[in-house]
């Protein structure tokens, strides 16, 4: 277990621990939410790689979000079902991959707890063929990477205020959005003879 503070005190990185660690921080956690009602939105951010983890985590607390950061889905699937004021979750797999992405989004929605399995999920990816299985699983946004951090910020704020009954519409649209493109670019003009 590896627990650090940013130079501004904020909430502790969780890198990796032990159940029983995972309760005396969410206890903290929760002391520190009862204390604070009516403050600025949590995200967790859940990345395995540190360094982007701290990135990703200093741009939203710039934004104004209350940020919780974990290394890999299982710390994020221990955490969800515990934490009810978790405004989304921001997925991105530095090391590992879009793939471990789209595992945890498919964990997050079929799990059988509401406050896990209604969690809004924004997927940061490199690679933008990933994208139509993202939302195919149930993304509430993505992301492309590399991105600026006002596309980052817009994103999440949209997705955090899109209302719970547009979610699935709004899928919808997106994943035919992507379809028709992705049909307009494969589109093979009719080659032409040239006569001379």
């Amino acid at each position: 277990y590896s627990q650090e503070r940013d130079s501004g005190g904020d909430p502790p990185l969780v890198r990796s621990c032990s159940s029983s660690r995972v309760t005396n921080v969410l206890k903290r956690s929760r002391t520190n939410q009862t204390q604070r009602r009516g403050g600025p939105p949590r995200v967790l951010v859940v990345d395995d790689n540190p360094d982007s983890a701290t990135l990703l985590a200093n741009l939203l607390r710039r934004g104004g979000y209350e940020v919780a950061e974990v290394g890999d889905a299982n710390l994020a699937l221990a955490v969800l079902p515990k934490e009810e004021g978790v405004s989304g979750v921001i997925s991105h797999f530095s090391v590992a991959g879009a793939g471990a992405s789209l595992k945890l989004l498919d964990s997050i929605r079929s799990h059988s707890n509401p406050l896990v399995h209604e969690q809004r999920v924004l997927l940061i990816s490199d690679q933008s063929r990933q994208t139509v299985f993202a939302w195919q699983a149930g993304v509430d946004a993505t992301l492309l990477s590399p991105y600026h951090e006002f596309d980052l910020l817009a994103a999440l704020r949209e997705m955090i205020e899109r209302p719970q009954n547009d979610r699935m519409s709004y899928r919808k649209r997106q994943i035919s959005q992507l379809v028709q493109g992705d049909r307009e670019a494969n589109a093979v003009a009719t080659p032409r003879a040239i006569f001379r």
